[in-house]
């Protein structure tokens, strides 16, 4: 059964009624760099956060799903959404009747005080029976407070505490029809890492505005990706049935999770009055610096599938600081050997080759590419049906059984055909060979007066293909 975590939508007028209780819809910039409890209403039962960032930027971060509802001047209308899907076809809206995950109404939002900032996390949940294995989210929300620094921090963690791996599309922004952006018709794509103003795969962030681009709602960046070990695969603008302007969306597949594991994803959300100003940060935040990683600790750093982060600041020295998070250090910063740049052990799917063990290392947990998941460069005969194989049985393989699959002819990992000199179980003969008027014909059929095909060794002077006797 495909399943879908997604944090939970809110009604319309609950919207309007907690937009009334913030006043942020046509608030100035704040001056104070602090977060204030809005506490739950009749109307809106999991309550908000209401924060500004170091530049003076609100962030109203709500209790249900820790999406944005105004932000500044109307900069947002519940934008910032997360879903985890096993359904990797996955092109219309998260299924918010039958597949939802919702925060229930009684968790309470935490607010930690970090360096530099505060982090307001949801209480992480599990999807119990409507997943086919457990998984868990937990999403944390940082703002920082210090000096300028102006942007909010997402930080989603899906850990799975089954048994066995599970592979799911994670897909972040809009994910149901309630999560946009407060520009609506006149949003647009003003600025990206690419240089293009069309939104696709590999996207590393981009820039939003309204027609006015020095007034109206805030220009809006969003960075999403570092050229970490999971790429963003899709992206674009809506989709489905409300493939809208304010609707913007990525997504990351397919990601596999083993069991025990976790696997997080980062994103930098950023207002600025103008675009270009809103560029300048988020290409900053291209390189995220220890202070826009507070509260992350090494280990959660490492589990960071789409940002590539710097290693603790002491590694490579040649000793080991097991507070820092280093677990070896063999005095260098080579990931191509038993220890990584990051001090961590070499290990297959790390994305590092290390010679003395692995053949390669893609980083992914595909295993019918190039590279196995055992960093084994794909063969046939390894059991493992890669993408330029039609078959591959292992040991199983032959070029003498019948209907194998067929170890070296035709080029290796190809099923049994006709002239591969094997008599299959659908062949009336089959003798290796292309040629088409001998005794055998290369749709493996024997050869016989009236099938077409003149054969001279047999003794025939024509063939017109057919029975009659009283033609040519």
């Amino acid at each position: 059964m495909t399943s879908l975590l997604c944090f939970r939508a809110r009604p319309a007028t609950a919207v309007a009624l907690l937009a009334f209780a913030l006043t942020a819809a046509a608030a100035p910039r704040l001056a104070s760099a602090q977060c204030t409890f809005v506490p739950p209403t009749a109307s809106f039962t999991p309550g908000a956060y209401r924060c500004t960032d170091g530049a003076g930027y609100l962030w109203d971060i709500q209790g249900d799903r820790g999406d944005i509802n105004e932000g500044t001047r109307d900069a947002y209308d519940g934008f910032g959404n997360v879903c985890v899907t096993t359904n990797l076809a996955l092109t219309t809206q998260c299924n918010t009747v039958t597949e939802t995950f919702s925060v229930p109404a009684a968790s309470a939002m935490t607010l930690t005080t970090v360096t530099g900032g505060s982090e307001i996390t949801l209480t992480s949940d599990s999807l119990g029976p409507m997943f086919p294995r457990t998984l868990q989210v937990t999403r944390r929300v940082f703002v920082p407070h210090g000096g300028t620094a102006g942007y909010l921090r997402y930080l989603d963690v899906i850990e799975n505490r089954g048994a066995t791996p599970v592979t799911i599309k994670v897909r972040a922004g809009t994910t149901d029809t309630s999560g946009t952006l407060g520009c609506d018709g006149s949003c647009r794509v003003v600025e990206t890492d690419s240089g293009r103003t069309t939104l696709g795969a590999g996207q590393l962030w981009f820039v939003n505005d309204d027609a006015s681009l020095t007034g109206g709602d805030p220009a809006i960046a969003m960075v999403m990706d570092n050229l970490g070990k999971d790429a963003v695969s899709t992206m674009g603008r809506g989709f489905g049935s409300f493939a809208t302007s304010d609707s913007y969306y990525w997504e990351y597949e397919p990601v596999t999770i083993p069991a025990g594991g976790r696997a997080a994803y980062l994103h930098f959300q950023v207002q600025r009055d103008t675009p270009a100003d809103a560029a300048t940060v988020a290409r900053t935040l291209m390189s995220p610096t220890a202070a826009d990683l507070a509260g992350i600790d090494l280990a959660l750093q490492r589990d960071i599938r789409n940002f590539q982060l710097a290693p603790p600041p002491n590694c490579g020295d040649g000793i080991l600081q097991t507070a820092e998070g280093e677990v070896c250090d063999d005095g260098n910063t080579i990931s191509e050997d038993a220890c990584t740049r990051f001090c961590l052990p070499n290990v297959c799917g790390d994305s590092f080759v290390d010679p003395a063990a692995e053949e390669c290392d893609d980083g992914n947990r595909v295993d019918e590419d190039d590279c196995t998941n055992a960093c084994d460069l794909a063969v046939c005969g390894d059991g493992i049906v890669a993408t330029f194989e039609e078959c591959d049985e292992g040991a199983l393989n032959s070029d003498t059984d019948p209907d194998a699959c067929r170890a070296t002819i035709g080029g290796g990992c190809v099923a049994a055909f006709c002239t591969d000199g094997v008599l299959d179980g659908d062949e009336a003969c089959d003798d290796g060979n292309d040629v088409d008027d001998d005794a055998c014909s290369n749709a493996c059929i024997i050869a016989f007066c009236g099938d077409g095909l003149v054969q001279p060794t047999l003794g025939e002077e024509c063939d017109d293909g057919n029975s009659f006797d009283g033609d040519a």
